[in-house]
């Protein structure tokens, strides 16, 4: 059975499935500033939030390195920010 234009078919063992996103397996990391601008809000808030616990960072590159954000992070964040407006 073909997959819909939108969906591409992925065969696992004998099974076929339509997939309408590529599975990723490892995590994305993103940028300060690509936080930033994914959140619509400034960098100094991000890095606000990371101090604050809401969001979720980890430092590469030691003491001194920068900061990763994991996308999963903010797709926490807008979850539980949905949860909380009326």
């Amino acid at each position: 059975m073909p997959c819909p234009a939108s969906e591409s078919l992925l065969t696992i063992g004998q099974y076929d499935v339509c997939m309408s996103a590529p599975m990723r397996t490892e995590p994305r990391f993103l940028t300060v500033a690509q936080a930033a601008v994914a959140l619509g809000v400034s960098g100094p808030t991000i890095r606000r939030w990371i101090s604050e616990g809401r969001l979720g960072a980890i430092q590469v590159g030691g003491p001194d390195g920068v900061l990763r954000v994991p996308e999963a992070e903010l797709e926490r964040l807008v979850a539980d920010a949905r949860q909380d407006t009326p």
